[in-house]
């Protein structure tokens, strides 16, 4: 008599299916594509289903770096991209791209009455929901500042609100001891506020979501060659911070951290604090001190501790935990260098799927 034939593997259950694919590894999108053709449930689960998307952004918490956008974007954050363009009537405006997608997602004009001599601008992608962690931003914020003054002594700042499709009044701070020309580095956001550096990193400047309102302070008092705005994880209590990285005679990378008391009645004085002090002969050894090889600072993965680097010999990533060095890129066009980071979720993408493991351009 022929064998009988053996019986079908028991399904696996929808909770355990799902724990499985939630450990798929984010930095590889082609692990999602394979699990994706198994069945339809599972396609389903993975394209379709918000909840879950959710789930898996919560699981990984800090999206990966699939590329970084060029060229000259202002800012990248919450998978939406920013750019500064000028329509044929030479009014400038800011659009909103969704790279994943190719879509065009928003282009609105400049906040009203901005002076004409502000040429020291900058702007920043925010979320203004709680969905943004599963690379969606349903409702997004654009913080856009502007320096006016022969030395940029006044900076003002606005924010956007997709949902009402409006600017707030400005919030405007002035000294005309001071310059607030704002860098063309990558702001950083620290739980309700946006952080931009100013005056060749020598003030920063700091708008708060909820007030509102525009305020400044000064960076370390260094004789620095270049600095970085960035967070820090070894903040006080161990939540996330401000943090700041300075190389100095282009030899030290230092790794500055604010202290801002969560009360006025604690006896701590707000101020720096620096954390670390790198030698970068020890990470890059072929580095000679000379300006033209010296390292500069141009980018930082936000939720990360990899900040990126130019040198002659390209761009690196540069984990300050374990100070381990990868080269992501050849050159950088521009003084910054925003990372692409998000989730991919099959569904959105235009072409192709990412690169899984190389960093690309986009």
């Amino acid at each position: 008599m022929a064998a009988a034939a053996p019986a079908p593997a028991p399904e696996l259950a929808n909770d355990v299916m799902e724990e499985i694919l939630l450990r798929l590894p984010p930095d590889d999108p082609t692990c999602a594509a394979r699990a994706s053709a198994f069945c339809k449930h599972w396609r389903n689960l993975l394209t379709n289903d918000a909840i879950f998307r959710r789930r898996y952004a919560a699981f990984h918490r800090t999206p990966p770096v699939l590329g970084f956008i060029h060229p000259w974007p202002l800012d990248c954050r919450h998978g939406l991209a920013l750019f500064l363009s000028e329509s044929s009537s030479s009014l400038d405006s800011l659009t909103v791209w969704d790279p994943i997608s190719g879509d065009l997602v928003r282009r609105l004009h400049l906040p009203p009455h901005i002076p004409i001599n502000s040429y020291h601008r900058a702007a920043a992608i925010v979320s203004l929901s709680s969905s943004s962690a599963s690379g969606e931003c349903p409702n997004f914020g654009v913080v856009f500042v502007a320096a006016e003054g022969e030395w940029g002594g006044i900076a003002s700042a606005w924010l956007y609100s997709s949902e009402t499709g409006e600017w707030t009044p400005p919030s405007t701070i002035a000294d005309d001891q001071r310059s607030f020309a704002v860098d063309y580095k990558p702001s950083v956001v620290v739980g309700d506020a946006v952080y931009f550096l100013a005056h060749y990193g020598n003030n920063i400047l700091r708008y708060d979501l909820i007030r509102m309102e525009l305020t400044e302070f000064s960076s370390p008092e260094m004789d620095h060659n270049d600095a970085l705005l960035m967070t820090t994880t070894d903040h006080g209590g161990g939540g996330v911070g401000l943090g700041l990285a300075l190389t100095v005679s282009g030899r030290w990378l230092e790794i500055w951290s604010w202290n801002q008391p969560e009360t006025e009645k604690t006896a701590v004085a707000a101020g720096w604090v620096r954390r670390r002090v790198i030698e970068l002969y020890a990470v890059f050894p072929y580095i000679t001190g000379k300006v033209d090889t010296r390292p500069c600072l141009i980018g930082f993965a936000e939720g990360t501790d990899v900040i990126f680097m130019e040198t002659s010999d390209g761009v690196y990533g540069v984990e300050l935990t374990s100070l381990h060095v990868t080269r992501v890129l050849e050159s950088c066009p521009s003084q910054s260098l925003f990372p692409y980071m998000s989730f991919f979720f099959l569904g959105r993408q235009r072409d192709k799927l990412p690169t899984p493991k190389k960093y690309t351009v986009i």
